[in-house]
């Protein structure tokens, strides 16, 4: 059981450390460089900077990522929830479907 929970968190960590780690380097570097903006923000001419019109600081620009990525798993594990929930009612999964039928008519 420990061993499973030490190899769990072996891959979580492993994970974090390929995909998080790089892609928020990435992030921060672009914003907060002199071109202040990501590969498709340049393409579409918008540039990221703060309310008062300077440039990013790299720690804003790596806060910022990552602050979408924690909000991004919390609004995933919500909807996660809601649909496990949904699932296990004992009502009928579809949305409209209830105790009104609806019958449709041919002509």
């Amino acid at each position: 059981m420990v061993a499973d929970l030490s190899q769990k968190a072996g891959v979580l960590l492993l994970f974090f450390a390929t995909a998080w780690i790089p892609s928020g380097l990435y992030y921060a570097l672009q914003e907060s460089g002199a071109r202040q903006a990501t590969l498709g923000k340049r393409i579409l001419g918008l540039v990221t900077v703060r309310i008062d019109g300077t440039r990013v600081s790299f720690i804003r620009a790596a806060t910022r990522y990552f602050v979408k990525v924690v909000v991004g798993i919390v609004a995933g594990w919500v909807c996660a929830s809601a649909a496990s929930l949904w699932e296990a009612s004992p009502r009928p999964a579809r949305l409209g479907d209830g105790d009104r039928r609806v019958a449709s008519r041919r002509r």
